[in-house]
């Protein structure tokens, strides 16, 4: 009697840890499976748009800067692409306040959450623990615009809609790292409209605040890439 309670007992504890094992195995595979996927990565240098007047949709345009494509300067940065350095520069076609713009895309065929990484880096800003005053100097931001329709006297007109479905703040400790840092934005698309990512600095200029000027004339200021990722939904898994 005695031997049929323990090798019963074993039975169930072996069970028992077997579930166990079961499903810590079937969740690393639904952590794995629920990874970010990329869906487009933007270059921030790229050939297309330059800075020139005829700059283009569908790679990202802009309106302040100029683009870093000495092989000097982009070793130096630990980059083997050109890349887009922020000045008060204006460039590209019209004018604007955002440093960098665009690609006016639709990048998402399914409605979802997505993250959208920022990568940049900076140089001449002081060593995070020597700032006393963590300004904002970024403003980064996905929109997205949808058609809409108003019926007028002289007819329907046709008008662009703009939602901001993402922002984040980068602040001066943040940038003074010195190194290529993704900054993050998570939001949700609905598949629907064409949809852009927007880099806005803090530069004194149309009306906003210098804050970028606070930390002297030595900082510079690139962007690499913008990369558009799905997040999968995570489904725990039964047991």
């Amino acid at each position: 009697m005695e031997v049929l309670y323990w090798s019963s007992l074993g039975a169930a504890i072996g069970g028992f840890i077997g579930v166990i094992l079961f499903f810590i195995i079937k969740l690393i595979i639904e952590k794995r499976r629920a990874q970010p996927e990329l869906i487009k990565e933007y270059l921030c240098g790229n050939d297309l748009n330059q800075g020139q007047s005829t700059e283009s949709e569908g790679e990202i345009m802009h309106h302040h800067g100029r683009r870093v494509s000495n092989q000097v300067e982009l070793k130096k940065l630990d980059v083997e692409h050109p890349v887009w350095e922020w000045t008060k520069v204006s460039v590209g076609r019209g004018q604007g306040a955002s440093t960098i713009y665009g690609p006016y895309s639709t990048d998402f065929y399914k409605p979802g959450t997505y993250i959208a990484p920022f990568r940049i880096k900076a140089t001449g800003i002081s060593h995070p623990d020597d700032i006393t005053k963590d300004l904002i100097l970024l403003l980064l931001d996905v929109n997205k615009s949808t058609p809409e329709y108003v019926p007028t006297s002289q007819g329907i007109t046709m008008f662009s809609k703009q939602y901001r479905v993402g922002i984040r703040y980068v602040r001066a400790s943040e940038l003074a790292k010195r190194d290529w840092i993704n900054f993050e934005i998570r939001f949700f698309s609905d598949a629907e409209g064409i949809w852009e990512y927007r880099v806005i600095s803090n530069d004194g200029l149309d009306n906003k605040p210098d804050n970028i000027g606070a930390f002297g004339e030595n900082v510079r200021i690139f962007f690499d890439t913008i990369k558009i990722q799905r997040v999968p939904e995570m489904v725990m898994p039964d047991v």
